[in-house]
């Protein structure tokens, strides 16, 4: 498990005894935090209904790739500007 951790984060080691050192266990916690993160701000942001939506729907049009989120700082920027809604479901959305 760890050399197939290793290869897919780009690891290079000449042998499995450096590998020895390098745990599963540490990324799968992060995962683990940042999915009850994202749940919980989705069950947040849900309850904002339309804006929400719209907000989603802005984001995309700006041409955030949602899936990805690779260009999100790029978007971020153009999305404070294009908002007219409220603040706060806005600074949530962006948390």
């Amino acid at each position: 498990m760890n050399r197939l951790l290793a290869d897919a984060l780009g690891v290079v080691a000449k042998s499995d005894d450096a590998l020895k050192g390098f745990s599963y266990d540490i990324p799968r916690k992060k995962h683990l935090k940042l999915s009850r993160e994202l749940i919980s701000l989705e069950k947040q942001m849900k309850g904002y209904g339309d804006e929400y939506r719209a907000l989603i729907e802005l984001s995309e049009s700006l041409g955030l790739d949602i899936q990805e989120l690779s260009n999100l700082d790029n978007v971020i920027t153009k999305l404070i500007g294009e908002w007219k809604g409220p603040r706060g479901t806005l600074r949530l959305f962006i948390k």
